[in-house]
């Protein structure tokens, strides 16, 4: 009896020394808090392990933590403090990486930041992220912010592997007035140099940023150059930038954006081009998945809200960007929804699940000298686009790609619909286009286009306007189209108009409505193949009875035919039916 009652003193011992070895095993993120320095461990803790806690006091009562402390997250010994922040959460970071990695959590609060070194090139930065080290937060009550007076990236990673920044409130606290934007790239979080040669510098390789609101940077918000494997997801922008929020760059590659909110986005600096999301330079490999873009209407001059365009004006340029999806996105204000600049070289941009509404000028609109080499813009709505252009734009401007596929978009209420300039191998098909200003479809000098099974009705809605426009083009198939007007007072003026400089072309199986000109179908070609369109008569035939000298026979077509074979019946010459010479000049739109 007596040994087995020691027994369990023993073990009730054993279990009182394991319980405090439990609670001095480490600060567990998320769910353990520090008071006046002591741990206090919650219900459910022991979720993960923190190597190094940031936290501070606020001694003067200004809102600002003035005297920082860092604590070794497995003794609660604080190893770091001062009243220099960036000083103070660089030599954890530094220690940490060194020691082989591990995450650094900084308590929530409000910290100001001032620079503490510079890049390459020069660029200022406070914070210097290096590999395996996790930089988290305590949510948005967590606040780095840059100190006024200074110019400067918060946190910028060079040639790091395995990195992350999350649960934070990014305050760049940019200046009312830019000097020298074109050279300065202060961010609040910059991967990589945008350099070449001995000031170009690697970014991030393996790298989260996850969960962050970012606001006032003077450049760009996030900006990723020469960099590997980086998942952007979680953000929220408001007046995110001077010039692009996020910004994928320089040759980086397997890059993905989930779950981006871009709202008031401004252009403080007036940039030619300024973006809430841009991807250029190389770039390749990139999903842009789930973004809310807002920019206020007014702004209007150099706004563009993703752009995808090429540059780099050195050896290397000639890569270009490869694989570059955006999807399942809204886009609502600014200039242009969607801007794209490629250069040639480049290959597959798919759009995909896209609703852009009030552009001030262009939903889609591509710019340049360079091409696409296949380009897919798949489930795409653009509605009111172009209201405030000063000359008609089209919501969907495609020009110089090669393999283009548009289908299941719809346009509504905007100026022009859809524009194809000098592509080749295009397809559109299965597209609703109405409502519109003017014209439904336009192709100009452009090769192998099919358009097939769309609906365009009611275009036209500022005095003129034709369903589908085709010239300088060759072989052209229109096929299947519903192309009509129902109002009331119709606006829509023509179905089809082939222009005169069209070769190879067949218009068939069309169902054409009422329109306010006639023909409804106008070949100024003379030589398309226009047949089987249900609602234009295209070929006729009949017999004609007890016709005397002069006698005028009605042909039933929608313009003047440019054939016509009359056959005597019952008139032969040797047993051989005689046909009537025809004379064209004598024949009026309605009668041979």
């Amino acid at each position: 009896m007596f040994r087995v009652r020691t027994n369990k003193r023993i073990l009730a011992v054993c279990l009182v020394v394991l319980i405090v070895g439990v609670f001095f095993a480490g600060y567990q993120l998320g769910l353990m808090q520090t008071q006046n320095s002591t741990i206090i461990i919650e219900p459910g803790s022991f979720t993960e392990t923190a190597t190094y806690v940031i936290y501070g006091k606020d001694t003067n009562n200004d809102g600002i933590l003035d005297i920082v402390y860092a604590k070794n997250g497995v003794t609660g010994v604080v190893e770091f403090s001062g009243t220099d922040v960036a000083n103070v959460t660089q030599s954890v970071i530094n220690y940490v990486s060194n020691k082989g990695g591990g995450i650094v959590f900084i308590k929530q609060g409000t910290y100001e930041l001032v620079p503490k070194g510079t890049d390459a090139s020069g660029n200022a930065y406070c914070l210097m992220l290096k590999s395996n080290v996790r930089l988290i937060g305590e949510g948005w009550n967590t606040v780095l912010r840059l100190k006024s007076g200074y110019r400067a990236t918060l946190i910028y990673i060079e040639n790091a592997e395995n990195i992350a920044v999350e649960k934070m409130y990014l305050d760049g606290n940019r200046p009312e007035t830019a000097e020298d934007f074109s050279s300065y790239y202060n961010c609040i979080i910059r991967a990589g140099t945008h350099s070449t040669g001995a000031q170009k510098r690697e970014g991030a390789k393996n790298a989260i940023f996850r969960d962050l609101f970012l606001t006032r940077a003077e450049r760009f918000a996030i900006d990723i150059a020469f960099s590997n494997n980086v998942t952007i997801e979680n953000i929220w922008t408001r007046e995110g930038s001077g010039d692009d929020d996020i910004s994928i760059s320089m040759f980086s590659k397997n890059i993905v954006v989930r779950n981006v909110y871009v709202i008031n986005k401004t252009n403080p600096y007036n940039f030619a081009v300024s973006a809430g999301i841009e991807v250029e330079d190389g770039a390749s490999k990139v999903l842009i998945d789930g973004a809310f873009i807002e920019a206020s209407h007014n702004v209007t001059t150099g706004m563009c809200l993703m752009k995808v365009h090429d540059y780099v004006a050195d050896e290397v340029a000639a890569q270009g960007m490869t694989d570059i999806v955006i999807k399942n996105t809204i886009i609502v204000g600014a200039k242009y929804g969607i801007y794209y600049k490629p250069i040639n070289g480049c290959r597959r941009l798919t759009i995909s699940g896209v609703t852009i509404i009030n552009p001030a000028e262009y939903g889609i609109v591509r710019y340049g000298l360079g091409s696409f080499e296949s380009l897919v813009i798949n489930n795409v709505k653009v509605i009111n686009a172009g209201k405030l252009a000063a000359e008609a734009v089209p919501a969907m401007y495609i020009a110089l790609d090669k393999h283009v596929t548009i289908q299941s978009c719809e346009i509504i209420n905007s100026t022009l619909g859809i524009k194809i300039y000098n592509c080749s191998y295009v397809q559109i098909s299965g597209c609703r286009i109405y409502n519109n200003s003017y014209d439904g479809i336009t192709v100009y000098q452009s090769s192998f286009v099919s358009i097939v099974d769309n609906s365009i009705y009611n275009n036209g809605q500022e005095g003129w306007g034709v369903g589908i426009v085709v010239d300088t083009t060759s072989d052209v198939i229109i096929r299947g189209n519903n192309i009509f007007d129902d109002q009331n007072t119709p606006t829509q003026d023509r179905a089809i108009k082939i222009g005169s400089a069209v070769t190879n072309a067949v218009v068939t199986w069309n169902y054409i409505g009422q329109h306010t000109s006639t023909p409804y179908i106008k070949d100024d070609s003379g030589t398309a193949i226009i047949k089987h369109n249900n609602g234009f008569t295209t070929e006729n035939s009949g017999i004609a009875t007890g016709l005397s000298n002069g006698a005028t026979i009605a042909h039933g077509l929608a313009d003047i035919p440019s054939i016509v074979v009359l056959t005597c019946l019952n008139a032969t010459y040797d047993g051989v039916p005689v046909i009537v010479s025809w004379n064209k000049e004598l024949t009026d739109a309605t009668n041979i």
